[in-house]
């Protein structure tokens, strides 16, 4: 399954991605690259999911993920533009 994870360098998401890429997974981590330790084995794009801020979302739009899962989505304009570029 190919997965993204927004977020997912820290606590449970990091927990989350771990598992995901042991089971064999294709995970992808789109964070802001503030990692204490990144994890190997996942494909890592770094930048802020705010498009005032950078280009992270035009890069995850039109990427066909199985699975989206938002471990930061905390504030909801933010949520919505991010499912705005993954789309279906």
């Amino acid at each position: 399954m190919k997965l993204l994870v927004l977020g997912g360098t820290r606590f449970s998401g990091h927990h989350l991605a771990v598992l995901a890429r042991d089971r064999g997974h294709d995970v992808t981590l789109a964070h802001r690259g503030n990692a204490t330790s990144p994890l190997d084995g996942v494909t890592h794009l770094i930048g802020d999911r705010d498009p005032n801020e950078s280009d992270l979302l035009v890069r995850i739009a039109g990427q066909n993920y199985d699975a989206v899962i938002d471990m930061c989505g905390m504030v909801p304009r933010l949520v919505r533009v991010a499912l705005d570029a993954v789309g279906d």
